[in-house]
């Protein structure tokens, strides 16, 4: 059988809101603030914060993409901006604590 079944396309497109706000393990969400899901981030934000979830923790690098590098206002990736040591260094000290 070729192609995505009927099962996988509504469970791709089921919310997953409900069941990040159940975790209560601890949970690191790290984002650029010009990716294009950026508003969902944001949002799932303003919900953890509304519910007082404490478990949550969210990492934005303000000006940067998907993956972490600077993008100007059209739109254009400076890809000389490597911001991963400064991602994975924020990761590490999260998972210190």
């Amino acid at each position: 059988m070729a192609g995505d079944t009927n099962k996988s396309l509504i469970e791709f497109s089921a919310p997953l809101l409900p069941h990040l706000l159940a975790l209560n393990i601890p949970v690191l969400v790290s984002y650029g603030s010009k990716d294009w899901c950026t508003p969902f981030n944001d949002y799932f934000h303003t919900e953890c914060i509304r519910l007082k979830k404490k478990n949550i923790v969210f990492n934005t690098y303000i000006g940067t993409g998907y993956n972490y590098f600077p993008v100007d206002a059209p739109g254009k990736i400076n890809y000389e901006g490597f911001n991963w040591d400064k991602v994975a260094d924020d990761w590490l000290k999260w998972l210190k604590n």
